[in-house]
């Protein structure tokens, strides 16, 4: 029923993961949360997700999905990790909004 086909399009994201295509597993991981949000894997998803836009540059979208695994799925095993990456992220936009200034003082 929809909790395999949801572990079906988990596993997908996995592997397109291994193999370095952030692009396909990323939308593996958003099929996951998209049709099947109320499915106990929904949280892998929303990490798996999360990472993958880290790995493509996309901080704010791997912010809001990482806030939404804290949120709607704080006792998740996941949980520890995305608050962890959460400040990963604010560190890297004040890197970055810090390197924009100095850019722009020149």
């Amino acid at each position: 029923g929809f909790r395999q086909a949801a572990l079906v399009y988990l596993g997908i994201g996995q592997c397109y993961e291994k193999l370095g295509n952030k692009d396909k597993a990323l939308h593996a991981y958003l099929t996951v949360i998209a049709l099947y949000p109320e499915k106990a894997c929904v949280d892998d998803a929303l990490f798996g997700a999360g990472r993958m836009c880290v790995a493509l540059g996309r901080l704010d979208k791997a912010d809001a999905l990482f806030a939404e695994l804290v949120n709607d799925h704080p006792a998740s095993e996941f949980a520890r990790d995305a608050i962890k990456e959460q400040s990963l992220i604010r560190q890297k936009k004040a890197e970055a909004g810090a390197a924009a200034k100095k850019t722009a003082g020149q």
